[in-house]
């Protein structure tokens, strides 16, 4: 015959893990990046912005990882800017593209957010 210890966590009075009481994860960079170019809107976002808004300094990866695994289009348009050292640099600035990426990109976010346990964005 086995004893319990007094006090010891029986089935009985354990917590209930549900979908709600789990802690959403953390978003990951694509999730942020997606994000920031749909809040954009035609106004678009270039690589010093994005850096700014959630510390992207690779936006042209960001954006070929986009195009390449998920097959969201973008329209970019070149323009030119201050580095932050006061001198002019050309960059481009990223649009997504139509109605379809954009879409696409809001399908994406939430199934990213699904993933992680965190309220959907775009789905009822």
């Amino acid at each position: 015959m086995t004893t319990k210890k007094k006090g010891a966590p029986t089935t009985d009075n354990a917590p209930k893990i549900t979908q709600e009481n789990i802690k959403p994860k953390p978003p990951t960079k694509q999730e942020v990046a997606l994000l920031a170019l749909l809040e954009a809107g035609k106004h678009g976002l270039n690589t010093f912005e994005a850096n700014a808004k959630y510390g992207d300094t690779c936006l042209h990866s960001t954006i070929s990882a986009f195009r390449k695994l998920y097959s969201i289009e973008f329209s970019t348009k070149q323009e030119s800017a201050t580095s932050r050292v006061g001198t002019p640099v050309s960059v481009k600035r990223y649009f997504l593209l139509d109605e379809l990426s954009i879409k696409a990109s809001k399908k994406l976010i939430d199934y990213w957010r699904k993933k992680r346990n965190a309220p959907l964005l775009f789905s009822k």
